[in-house]
């Protein structure tokens, strides 16, 4: 778990470099600063401070397909950016969605065959219609949108920076988990870090 948590904070790295590169998205160095800043939050709070735990990381078949799908969804952002200039959000998202559960129907029977649907309990279909309208559905269209105002690198760093901090936030309000020094620490470093990532300029730069 660690090792997957810690290969997906890295994708706002990966999309700024990315970005810089394909799409010759320029920020300045104090966004990026803000960029690493936060990532180190992500990272402190992962590993609870702990720094053993992610020298400890060792690569493993699952962590390469985690890889992988850091490396799509950068890919994702950097087409959603390019394309935001021809089609709206609404466009996108939805043609998004409309092949990816083609993609789905071709696939799944390969995990289990379609008649087990109907042993699919009551919770399960109200999970699934929960994930398809708020988590998919809504999630990807503020994605899209916030893409095309911030650019794909704020926005994912912003989305993986907040991400850990909501965990432990739900933790602590539904199953009492404690909030360590450790926790408040790396949670000022992903506030601040995003502080800078967000801003356009570095104090005292002109606007």
């Amino acid at each position: 778990m660690a090792n997957t948590a810690i290969i997906n904070a890295l994708s706002p790295v990966v999309t700024s470099v990315a970005a810089a590169v394909f799409i010759k998205e320029r920020l300045t160095l104090w966004n990026y600063a803000g960029v690493v800043l936060a990532l180190l939050g992500v990272l402190v709070l992962i590993s609870r401070g702990d720094l053993a735990v992610i020298l400890a990381v060792r690569f493993n078949k699952g962590d390469v397909l985690m890889l992988l799908s850091v490396a799509s969804w950068v890919i994702y952002a950097l087409l959603v950016r390019a394309m935001l200039a021809r089609y709206s959000g609404f466009a996108l998202t939805y043609y998004a969605t409309l092949f990816g559960v083609a993609l789905l129907l071709l696939l799944a029977p390969l995990e289990a065959p379609l008649t087990a649907i109907r042993e699919i309990s009551h919770a399960s279909i109200l999970a699934v219609l929960y994930m398809g309208i708020c988590g998919s559905g809504l999630g990807y269209l503020l994605y899209n949108l916030s893409i095309r105002e911030i650019g794909p690198t704020r926005t994912s760093s912003f989305v993986y920076s907040v991400i850990p901090i909501i965990v432990a936030v739900l933790a602590l309000l539904f199953f009492a988990q404690t909030i360590t020094v450790v926790m408040v620490a790396s949670m000022a470093l992903i506030l601040i870090g995003l502080r800078m990532m967000l801003h356009g300029t570095a104090p005292g730069s002109p606007a």
